[in-house]
């Protein structure tokens, strides 16, 4: 057999991206050649696997649709599920803490985190003043750096353990607008049962529901208002928090994602 681990369909949004960025001939030439490699290496692989894995099943209708002629399944992302414990919500003091976590130069990270900063944080600073943002993970970059210090925001980086980042966060925010495969930040926020605000991009790729697991959004302003009504009343979203959290505990939870894999690699194996 032949097993290829795609993780994710990138194509469509690497060629999304392109577009909103590209200006004059020469980087359209190199969107519509880089465009075209992606889709030879797509076909040449998609024909000759006998098992196509991604990370969502928005993929796997993506490679269905793309020819792939094996089998495609969808192995998630996965988290450790955190013990439940009482809140620590505000640890770092009474103002409201926004968290983002993510490996920040990985483009669709970095490109969502200047987005937030941009066109979102702005508005919620109008009303709430106070409110912080802090920025955790690796791969900062040097326009991320200066973003430090700077109208609440604290930029942290990287740190050995994120627990104490989300026990002591209101709210968790995932707001790329380019979402590939399986988000460990949208995964976490749930498991670490916080309110989690994010763009239906990345709703869909983990099955999320607007108001029953977080609260998703399309827009730049509906983003903004969601992350200060949800520090202002916390309580009106516990009922949300514990749905998000049964959903990542019983779909993506470390042990369930294992036992999937094993079951693929046994049907790739009576194939021999």
């Amino acid at each position: 057999p032949c097993i290829i681990d795609w993780d994710a369909a990138e194509r469509e949004a690497v060629a999304l991206q392109s577009r909103m960025r590209a200006a004059g001939w020469r980087a359209y030439f190199g969107r519509w050649l880089n465009d075209v490699k992606l889709a030879a290496l797509e076909r040449r692989l998609l024909k000759e696997a006998t098992h196509t894995v991604c990370a969502s099943p928005v993929d796997v209708n993506y490679f269905v649709r793309h020819g792939a002629r094996g089998k495609v399944v969808a192995l998630p992302n996965c988290v450790d599920i955190p013990p439940l414990r009482t809140s620590t919500t505000g640890a770092f003091g009474s103002d409201p803490v926004v968290l983002f976590v993510g490996l920040i130069n990985y483009w669709p990270n970095r490109d969502g985190l200047l987005h937030l900063v941009r066109e979102i944080w702005p508005k919620v600073r109008e009303q709430l003043p106070t409110a912080r943002l802090r920025i955790v993970g690796r791969g900062v970059t040097p326009d991320v750096k200066l973003l430090n210090g700077h109208s609440g925001i604290e930029v942290v980086g990287p740190v050995n353990d994120v627990a104490p980042e989300y026990f002591a966060s209101h709210v968790a925010v995932a707001p790329m607008r380019f979402s590939v495969g399986s988000s460990i930040k949208v995964l976490e926020a749930l498991a670490y049962r916080r309110p989690l605000i994010t763009y239906s991009v990345s709703a869909k790729r983990h099955g999320l529901i607007d108001g029953q697991h977080a609260h998703v959004v399309d827009c730049a302003d509906d983003f903004a208002a969601r992350i200060v009504e949800s520090c202002i009343h916390s309580k009106k979203t516990a009922r949300m928090v514990c749905r998000g959290y049964e959903l990542v505990s019983t779909e993506f939870d470390r042990k369930h994602v294992i036992e999937l894999t094993r079951r693929l690699a046994a049907s790739a194996c009576q194939q021999c």
